[in-house]
């Protein structure tokens, strides 16, 4: 459910019968808490969409299993939990954090705990590179609809970000397709290789481009280890081959 944000002139009006609810209404942003907008049934639907989004979520990664995953964003404790400037600022944040993290499809919740702290909820893939997360756990078979129950618990919590409901759900000859144009589109480029191992040729080594492409490159070993700058020559479904850019001394 979208929050409900109420003008200033109308907090004014309630300020001389209420003036608790005015000073939270404008600590908040003059954002209705969802506590005040709960009810059974509207939270039944909620979790029952975020399941789905969470069968979405497992079908665009590929990944049978979620992690629900937490940490902490307590710069944002000073803003208001509900203003677009802290949704803003934590959606920053967050991707930033996912973007080093190579996770490019989640499901996030903004809270605010009893305690004041701010903090981040997230679903990703159970395949995810944890090196970032201390806070995780895996969302067991039988437990999706009790983890989406609490996710989409009221009080003073917002739930926003990405809407995975807006990803697109491929099928694998979409993916390939997706996967063919994308190492197409790199063809004649000039891009940075780490190499990584040897290929299965005499005198081929295999890298990885900025793009977790795989490069095929005729290199020597001493090589390995290196990042190089390497023109593509040719795009295949699952890699890419190429020449030295610079030749090797």
């Amino acid at each position: 459910m979208d929050s409900i944000r109420l003008s200033p002139e109308s907090v004014e009006r309630c300020r001389a019968t209420y003036p608790e609810a005015a000073a939270y209404l404008e600590a908040h942003d003059h954002y209705v808490p969802d506590s005040l907008k709960d009810t059974t049934r509207m939270r039944a639907q909620k979790a029952q969409g975020l399941l789905e989004r969470m069968e979405r979520l497992k079908a665009i990664s590929g990944c049978d299993a979620l992690l629900l995953v937490t940490f902490d964003l307590r710069s944002l404790d000073v803003l208001p939990l509900y203003s677009n400037r802290t949704i803003k600022q934590a959606q920053k944040l967050v991707e930033a954090l996912f973007r080093r993290t190579d996770v490019s499809a989640f499901i996030w919740k903004l809270e605010r705990g009893r305690n004041g702290g701010t903090h981040v909820h997230a679903l990703i893939p159970a395949d995810s590179d944890l090196m970032e997360f201390n806070d995780y756990e895996i969302v067991q078979s039988g437990e999706e609809r009790k983890v989406a129950q609490y996710l989409c618990k009221p009080a003073d919590a917002r739930a926003c970000g990405r809407r995975i409901k807006d990803l697109p759900v491929w099928t694998p000859e979409q993916l390939d397709e997706q996967r063919m144009a994308f190492n197409a589109a790199t063809a004649g480029r000039v891009v940075n290789v780490l190499f990584e191992k040897a290929g299965r040729h005499p005198g081929q080594l295999i890298g990885k481009s900025p793009y977790l492409q795989a490069v095929h490159v005729t290199a020597p070993d001493r090589m390995l280890g290196q990042i190089v700058p390497v023109k593509v020559e040719t795009a295949h479904q699952n890699s890419l081959s190429g020449v030295l850019e610079l030749e090797p001394v």
